[in-house]
């Protein structure tokens, strides 16, 4: 059941287009020893930093991480169970009582 989860969460990830990208510092120099995924990072932020915060998305983390710190509140971080077949139980669980209490 967790393999399953595990590939379920791959294919979602590769047939979206997701392109981790993190904002440089002002001062960044595009080097052919750099990745080139960075220095054409680096370009697009020089070139115009509104337009490439629009275009990654970048500044929409907040709202995950608020979620994810609710739902810790709300039902906790830890697993008590000992044995592995109950804790994939009890996370089922716990998130079927999210999924409930969000609807």
């Amino acid at each position: 059941m967790v393999c399953m989860i595990v590939i379920t969460i791959l294919d979602i990830y590769q047939r979206t287009i997701l392109n981790p990208d993190i904002n440089t510092r002002s001062n960044s120099k595009v080097r052919p020893t750099n990745c080139h995924v960075r220095n054409m990072s680096v370009i697009r932020q020089q070139a115009n930093l509104k337009r490439w915060k629009r275009r990654v998305n970048y500044g929409y983390r907040w709202m995950a991480e608020t979620a994810f710190s609710s739902i810790k509140r709300m039902f906790g971080e830890h697993v008590t169970a000992r044995k592995f077949p109950n804790m994939i139980k009890e996370i089922f669980l716990r998130q079927l009582c999210i999924t409930c209490s969000i609807k």
